[in-house]
């Protein structure tokens, strides 16, 4: 259900009722069964806070950002990107040449990459509108879309609700490794909330700002990367087919 329902609810947040929060912890639990307990797994719990200087040491605030256009008259906010991924699903279908078909297709393979000024350029191009309005748009801007908070009463502090749980891991992995008497490799895991401020949540609980996240990160010695388990899959054959079979 959408939380704050009664003030009139908030984009990309939801709460989960009897059942749903029943369902989430047998999914939770599934998959502590299946990696951690079977792997040995050494499992952590952090802070969903983190303080500055992690998330600019990881890049996350300088880097961990969208590009987002607004409605020139209501004001409304949508991710460049997916605008235009969107606006090509929509004209592909009505392209008879196969060479506009074939741009059309890299442009949509590589939107999530492009700069500013791409973005600008493809969506001038294809005179893309708001969908909802069929108002102008401004030019993109970055987005980060990590939230800010002001740790201690001074505020001199500043740091982000976690957008992801592998720093926790990363910033904890001496402490790790001695708690492993030194063996390599190991795996850590950790379930908890991650933060995201999504430009223009949808897709029900797909694209959401709050979300809760199950992460593993592998460590192996780069000189020994022996496995006890190896002998189970060293010779299995994978299948792997092309982008275009």
């Amino acid at each position: 259900m959408p939380s704050f329902e009664i003030y009139g609810g908030v984009s990309g947040f939801y709460d989960f009722g009897p059942l749903g929060s029943a369902l989430k912890q047998n999914v939770e639990q599934l998959w502590r069964n299946h990696f951690v307990l079977e792997e040995d797994m050494l499992e952590i719990t952090c802070t969903n806070l983190t303080v500055s200087d992690v998330l600019k040491t990881s890049g996350h605030v300088d880097k961990f950002s969208d590009y987002m256009v607004k409605d020139m008259k209501t004001g409304t906010c949508r991710r460049a990107d997916k605008l235009i991924d969107e606006h090509i699903a929509k004209i592909l279908p009505k392209k008879k040449k196969q060479e506009e078909r074939d741009e059309l297709e890299r442009i949509q393979m590589e939107v999530d990459n492009y700069s500013a000024e791409q973005l600008d350029e493809v969506i001038t191009r294809f005179n893309i509108k708001d969908p909802d309005t069929g108002n102008e748009l401004s030019k993109a801007v970055e987005f980060n879309l990590m939230f800010d908070a002001q740790i201690g009463p001074t505020g001199q502090m500043t740091g982000y609700l976690r957008p992801e749980t592998a720093q926790g891991i990363f910033i904890n992995f001496r402490r790790l490794i001695e708690f492993n008497n030194g063996r390599m490799p190991f795996a850590s895991a950790q379930v908890g909330l991650g933060f995201r401020n999504e430009i223009s949540p949808r897709q029900g609980l797909l694209r959401v700002r709050e979300f809760p996240m199950a992460e593993i990160e592998h460590f192996c010695d780069p000189q020994d990367k022996s496995h006890n388990k190896f002998y189970m899959v060293k010779d299995m054959k994978l299948p792997l087919w092309s982008a275009k079979i």
